[in-house]
């Protein structure tokens, strides 16, 4: 090993020992470095290096889950721009806007645009791909259809309703009031290809609802309730009160009603980009609100009526995908790489969601005067 290895090696030991985490230690979240090369690497690099060279097999580590919760606890996201940044390195604010009309179908088909046979596989039947709620569910499937379930009576379905799904992935709400029988059209929003050509597929000449390939900026149409469930983390902080607005066209309805599900920052972080290995290999140019900004780009067009978080929930959530994800990998003709980055996206979240570092919540708002809300339907 090289002087300039060892001086790395020396100081990446040191801030992994702040978050008691030893360096080719025997502990399940202690990390076991297989090319030296990594000291150098993660010093220059932070965030983004750490991520891609363990993509690359550069450094292991028995239970990445409780990694992460260590780093995370010990602060190492909090140091200044001028110290190595292992989890965060969130930038100031852009001048352009990176979720533009434009630039917004690239960066959900980077993502959403894998093979379907993936998400099938690592989501299960349901197909849903948002953060489930595990109080009474022993399964992900009982976990997805209760958070279905309780947003039905968030929004006071009625049968004959129209509801407005923006960011529909593939139709797990459809399927959903389906099942139930609840007599509800649906109508899906989706800017991923992928996900409006498997909808167009399974939907069937004679679903009662339908899915259009656009923009929630560019669409038109007259609902009785509108959601979106971790859709928003995409708008980005310059197209807020945009989407605000676009929301409040489609309910004309005095005291109709509008449901988002959302993954938050603390007020504290007000970040304008998400974790950089997050934003290059999983979610690029996502960028998660603070309730603050959720709150302030409503003023004037919506009441407030609820709000219930439930991070916590979302743990178990993604170590079932990641469970899915590692019993199909093979068969799903993804190499080594692929597998190592999909357990380090799943396992970093997981962390970030189980030490209440990011959040996830229902939040409720209704148009037009103040009305009695009740989550009963």
């Amino acid at each position: 090993m090289s002087y300039t290895q060892n001086r790395a090696r020396e100081a990446v030991t040191r801030l992994f020992a702040e978050s008691k985490i030893v360096v080719d230690g025997n502990r399940k979240h202690d990390i076991t470095v297989n090319d030296d090369r990594f000291f150098v690497r993660v010093l220059a690099g932070g965030s983004l290096a750490l991520g891609e060279s363990y993509m690359e097999g550069w450094w292991d580590c028995e239970n990445l889950d409780a990694f992460f919760g260590r780093i995370i606890a010990g602060g190492l996201e909090k140091r200044s721009a001028k110290q190595v940044r292992l989890l965060f390195d969130y930038a100031l604010a852009l001048i352009h806007n990176r979720q533009s009309v434009d630039k917004a179908p690239a960066h959900i088909q980077a993502h959403y645009d894998f093979p379907v046979e993936v998400f099938e596989a690592m989501l299960g039947p349901s197909m849903t791909y948002t953060g489930a709620l595990w109080k009474d569910a022993t399964t992900l499937e009982e976990a997805q259809d209760a958070k279905h379930e309780l947003i039905c009576k968030k929004l006071n379905l009625e049968s004959g309703m129209t509801v407005l799904d923006i960011g529909c992935g593939w139709g797990p709400l459809m399927q959903y009031v389906d099942r139930q029988e609840l007599g509800v059209r649906v109508s899906g929003l989706t800017i991923s290809r992928r996900q409006f050509d498997y909808l167009d597929r399974t939907l069937g000449s004679r679903s009662r609802h339908n899915i259009a390939l656009c923009d929630y900026r560019t669409f038109e149409g007259v609902y009785d309730r509108v959601l979106s469930v971790e859709m928003f983390e995409h708008v980005g902080q310059r197209n807020h009160r945009a989407y605000m607005k676009a929301v409040h066209g489609f309910l004309p309805r005095r005291n109709s009603l509008h449901l988002m599900q959302v993954i938050t920052t603390p007020m504290s972080f007000r970040a304008s980009r998400t974790d950089p290995w997050l934003d290059k290999h999983i979610f690029p140019g996502s960028q998660l609100p603070s309730m603050a900004q959720i709150l302030k780009a409503s003023e004037g067009l919506f009441n407030l009526e609820h709000i219930e978080g439930f991070g916590l929930e979302y743990h178990p959530t993604l170590m079932a995908w990641w469970q899915n994800y590692d019993k199909a990998w093979k068969q799903l003709g993804h190499d080594m790489v692929t597998r190592r980055m999909m357990k380090y996206y799943l396992h970093f979240c997981a962390a970030l969601f189980r030490t209440g570092r990011i959040q996830v919540s229902q939040v409720v708002f209704s148009k037009g005067a103040p009305k009695t809300y009740s989550t009963a339907a």
